[in-house]
C-alpha cells in the first residue's frame, strides 16, 4: 500500500461519523449556515455533546474582515457575525483564546468548570457564568491570506470525554477543506458585488460570462 492509499484509507474518511458526513452531506450543503446548523446535530447522534461552536472564516470585503459562524444549543440556526478590519488590534481579539492558536498554538484546552477550572479570558468567564464546563479550541489550515479557528463547549457535566476530545480534534482535516470551499464561494460573490454590483454579480455567477451577454435596463 502506497502513502497515498494509506491516506485516504484514513479511519476519518472510511468510517462513518461527523467527518465522513462533513465530506459527503455536509460538503454539499448550499453555504456555511445550513452546515454550522446541522453539524451539531450530527455530532450529537455520535455521542459528542456540542453546546456551542464558533468558526471563523476570513473574506476579502473592503468592509469584513472574517465572519465567524456561531451555532449555541437552543438556537433554530447558527448566525454569522462579522468582524470589521482592525479587529486585531482591540481587546476582544488579542484577550481572546483566538490569539493564542493564531499565534501558534496547535490547541487550547481550558475546564470551565469544577476544582481543574482555569478561567483566564474574558470569553471564557462568559461561558463558564452560561453554565458551560468544558471549551476547546484549534486553528484550521487555510490557503491565502487570513486565519481559521474552531471553538467547540459543552455544557455535559464533567465536559468533554477523552473519547469525544479525540474526535473533535480528528475534525481538522475535513473541516478545513469544507471550510476553504464556503470561503472561496464566499470570497468569489464578495468581490463580485463589490465591483460590479449585486445584480450582475448574480448574473455573473449565473453563468452570463459570454461576450454579447446583457439585458436592456
Amino acid at each position: 500500500m502506497t502513502a497515498v492509499d494509506a491516506h485516504w484509507e484514513a479511519p476519518w474518511l472510511t468510517q462513518a461519523g461527523p467527518a465522513r458526513w462533513m465530506l459527503t452531506a455536509g460538503r454539499n450543503l448550499p453555504e456555511p449556515r445550513a452546515f454550522f446548523t446541522e453539524l451539531p446535530r450530527v455530532l450529537a447522534a455520535h455521542g459528542i455533546p456540542v453546546s456551542r461552536l464558533a468558526c471563523g472564516m476570513p473574506t476579502l470585503h473592503p468592509q469584513v474582515h472574517a465572519l465567524t459562524w456561531v451555532w449555541s444549543e437552543g438556537d433554530a440556526e447558527a448566525r454569522a457575525v462579522p468582524r470589521p478590519h482592525g479587529i486585531e488590534s482591540t481587546p476582544e481579539y488579542t484577550a481572546s483564546p483566538i490569539a493564542v492558536v493564531d499565534a501558534g498554538a496547535p490547541v487550547l484546552r481550558r475546564r470551565l468548570a469544577g476544582d481543574g477550572a482555569t478561567l483566564d479570558f474574558p470569553i471564557l468567564r462568559e461561558l463558564a457564568g452560561q453554565g458551560f464546563t468544558d471549551y476547546l479550541v484549534y486553528p484550521l489550515v487555510a490557503p491565502g491570506p487570513g486565519r481559521y479557528a474552531v471553538t467547540w463547549a459543552t455544557r455535559a457535566p464533567g465536559g468533554f470525554d477523552d473519547t469525544a476530545v479525540a474526535t473533535l480534534r480528528g475534525l481538522e482535516p475535513p473541516l478545513s477543506l469544507v471550510l476553504q470551499r464556503y470561503a472561496a464561494l464566499y470570497t468569489n460573490r464578495s468581490l463580485l458585488e463589490t465591483y460590479l454590483g449585486a445584480t450582475a454579480a448574480g448574473h455573473v455567477q449565473g453563468g452570463r460570462v459570454l461576450r454579447g451577454d446583457s439585458e436592456d435596463v
